[in-house]
């Protein structure tokens, strides 16, 4: 592995660590954000995605590689359910959700990212959509 693919390693470990809370530094200006499941959702209910639904969210890196100026990783974000996110009431309880990303570094800053979660699981342990199976 090379010295700048370590660091940019380095970059999105902080990065997913400090989320979301921080995580203005490590991205570009022009930074874009390519996110599909949770755009969905905001436009079927008309209600923007809120980092207060889950206020104590924190980020675990499961799996985490790099090629020159390209980072993937997966990573699972808990916290506790605790404000109304696309319309779903607050449970209170702890969820566990699992997403993955892949991140295009330069000059040190994240320029472009690709974002994939488990939101149908996240709506399952919000309780919304999906009947408890069993």
């Amino acid at each position: 592995m090379t010295p700048q693919e370590e660091a940019n390693l380095a970059l999105v470990r902080r990065f997913r660590e400090e989320w979301p809370r921080g995580r203005e530094k490590y991205l570009a200006p022009s930074f874009v954000a390519h996110r599909v499941g949770f755009a969905i959702l905001a436009a079927v209910t008309g209600k923007q995605f809120s980092h207060e639904a889950i206020p104590d969210r924190h980020d675990k890196i499961e799996h985490i590689i790099a090629s020159g100026d390209w980072v993937w990783a997966t990573w699972r974000f808990e916290g506790t359910y605790a404000a109304e996110l696309f319309g779903v009431p607050p449970t209170g309880k702890p969820v566990s959700v699992w997403e993955m990303g892949i991140f295009r570094i330069a000059d040190g800053k994240i320029v472009e990212g690709w974002f994939y979660a488990d939101e149908l699981g996240f709506l399952h342990q919000a309780g919304a959509w999906l009947p408890a199976s069993g």
